[in-house]
């Protein structure tokens, strides 16, 4: 799924650069040399009624969106997770599934591999491995050719999803904690950038898993109004066809049912909002103007004329 310009992410603009401009003027000749299929996310804002609002550029991303390297982008994709000081993947595929690839091993099978792409190479050490069940947590340590300094990255592996379905709700829920406290001891700032979300085309199961910890946010501060499509639509302001399919999006709504018995959340009986909510995506949200329209409304039509016996008819 291409990226939007807006929300593009580039190797050879690091984080720093980010923080500083985060509304650049990219020129052709930057996204040639840096093009890679990744976006920055950041969190939707909430109205005074909790409808979700698309946040502006001077909120910082909270993740980066992107598909599974192929194996002629590793090297510039952990590049990238090097330059954007990224202390977390989430990795929500198998490289292979159902006889097919879905994303390129980028970590070595021993202790160390170097990986190559036409402008870099990574050198990747493999500090730690340990299974956690649905969970598989890695360490690796990556030093890129055009860095000074390796860079150590945590990877939570998921593997209880397959592309087609939904994953158990439980080891769901125990990935989504996970990830809120490893943010709790590395939050992110100047030094420490956005977690890193992917799964193959870095559009279904990676928007599920962000829609879903931006929605436990919410719930855990106001229960009353948790906007569930409209977190979606916001967040489709910076990728397009984050979550991808109507399975995924159901599967939010019973991860918040799931979510207030767990947590032993009270939700209120829901207020309606004093404006209606859209319903579709408006032009913001496909990125393009909106053309106002005038509401017309069609005149009745006139009654028809009282019907005549058959014997006044005449051929």
């Amino acid at each position: 799924m291409p990226p939007y310009d807006q929300s593009l992410v580039l190797v050879g603009r690091p984080w720093s650069t980010v923080i500083n401009d985060p509304q650049p003027q990219i020129t052709a000749s930057e996204v040639e040399k840096g093009y890679i299929n990744a976006s920055y996310v950041r969190r939707p804002e909430y109205g005074s009624g909790g409808e979700a609002l698309v946040s502006s550029f001077s909120t910082r991303p909270a993740y980066i969106a992107t598909q599974g390297p192929l194996r002629s982008t590793v090297a510039d994709f952990l590049t990238m997770v090097c330059q954007q000081r990224c202390r977390l993947i989430i990795m929500l595929c198998q490289c292979i599934e159902g006889g097919k690839i879905k994303c390129t091993q980028y970590w070595p099978e021993g202790m160390m591999s170097t990986f190559k792409s036409k402008n870099c190479s990574v050198e990747v050490r493999k500090e730690s491995e340990e299974n956690l069940g649905s969970v598989i947590r890695r360490e690796l340590k990556m030093h890129p050719s055009s860095e000074a300094s390796p860079w150590t990255v945590t990877q939570f592996h998921f593997t209880d999803w397959a592309g087609n379905g939904v994953p158990n709700m439980e080891s769901f829920y125990n990935l989504v904690v996970m990830q809120n406290d490893f943010l709790a001891t590395h939050p992110m700032g100047v030094e420490c950038g956005p977690t890193v979300v992917h799964c193959s085309a870095g559009v279904g199961r990676t928007g599920t898993f962000m829609a879903a910890r931006f929605l436990l946010d919410r719930l855990r501060t106001n229960p009353q109004n948790v906007d569930i499509v409209g977190t979606v639509l916001a967040m489709r302001k910076w990728r397009a066809n984050l979550v991808q399919v109507w399975s995924q999006l159901q599967f939010l709504y019973n991860f918040i049912d799931f979510c207030l018995g767990k947590e032993n959340l009270c939700m209120k009986p829901f207020a309606p909002v004093t404006r209606p909510l859209p319903v579709t995506p408006t032009g913001e949200y496909q990125n393009k103007g909106e053309t106002p329209q005038a509401e017309t409304v069609e005149p009745a039509p006139p009654p028809l004329p009282p019907k005549k016996s058959a014997w006044f008819l005449v051929d």
